[in-house]
């Protein structure tokens, strides 16, 4: 999957954003998919209503692996965990789940393999790395 900041730069397949380019709340960004040599023809547009990654999170606490992960997925924190929350990069939540504990195991066995973004909630604060599902 490709970025675009504008619909006209994914149209044309130019000045693709860079991986780590900050999100702008209540910007459009525009996303291609390409498979082998074969990019998709429509471009999928993607509205930020909210950025995650609010900061406050002690990153130096956290841990999580492995990464590439097969079955289940391990993260460690000082705090508690509340809550994990799994998309993949369309933007769909594909799993959901109450932690309330410094240990979690997230079963990410049934997803297809891929790149999946995972946020992880601990009271106010949240933290979103971004993991590789493979067999």
């Amino acid at each position: 999957v490709t970025w675009y900041a504008t619909l006209e730069d994914a149209q044309a397949g130019t000045n693709a954003l860079a991986p780590d380019t900050q999100l702008v709340q209540g910007a459009t960004y525009y996303a291609t998919q390409t498979i082998d040599t074969c990019t998709s023809v429509g471009v999928f547009a993607v509205t930020v209503d909210i950025v995650l990654d609010r900061g406050g999170f002690d990153v130096k606490a956290f841990s999580y692996y492995p990464n590439p992960v097969k079955d289940v997925l391990n993260l460690t924190y000082s705090s508690e965990i509340t809550s994990v929350t799994v998309f993949n990069l369309l933007g769909q939540k594909v799993i959901s789940q109450v932690a309330n504990a410094t240990d979690v195991r997230v079963d990410m066995a049934s997803l297809a393999d891929g790149a999946y973004i995972v946020n992880v909630t601990s009271g106010n604060t949240v933290k979103t790395v971004k993991v590789i599902k493979k067999q």
